[in-house]
């Protein structure tokens, strides 16, 4: 009884290590944003409603067509990017119509999509609005300005974006 409750709590732990891959097939279609939210120094913190609103993001959808075309629907809208998807390392790239990629890491659950941005180290220093660091301070600085001062925001030794999606 003793080596079956072992091999059980070993299997278990072994399975929960195994990182699952997400089939690219998965993310193609239309999803709705659902929460933007920013985790500074561990601590998540949601974008208001007035906050989207202000910054017409309370209707966003991303659609991912196969074959790599991205849009990113907003405020009546379309706008067009690239991606491309990693399903063994669920490693999302959106490219806009400008060149600028953003990297996220992918996490899917049924019909709810979670996109991390990368993790901002260090948000006392000035990066460059074209930055993946830029555009991740700039949106928390931005989305959460009736939350905290962007001095707060700026004082956070890790800074990172959370978009949760719904499959349409």
């Amino acid at each position: 009884m003793k080596h079956l409750l072992t091999l059980i709590v070993l299997t278990l732990f072994l399975s929960s290590c195994q990182k699952s891959d997400i089939d690219p097939k998965q993310i193609e279609g239309k999803w709705t944003l659902k929460s933007l939210n920013f985790i500074l120094d561990g601590k998540t913190y949601t974008a208001s409603k007035k906050a989207l609103d202000a910054t017409n993001w309370i209707n966003v959808e991303w659609e991912f067509i196969s074959g790599g075309t991205h849009y990113m629907y907003f405020n009546g809208s379309k706008v067009y990017g690239k991606y491309k998807f990693d399903g063994p390392t669920s490693k999302l790239t959106t490219i806009d119509k400008y060149s600028f990629a953003m990297d996220y890491s992918a996490k899917l659950n049924n019909q709810v999509l979670e996109l991390y941005s990368i993790e901002v180290k260090d948000a006392s220093l000035n990066y460059q609005i074209n930055s993946q660091e830029g555009e991740v301070l700039m949106d928390a600085m931005w989305f959460l300005s009736d939350v905290m001062s962007n001095k707060q925001v700026r004082a956070s030794k890790t800074v990172q974006t959370q978009y949760v999606f719904e499959k349409k």
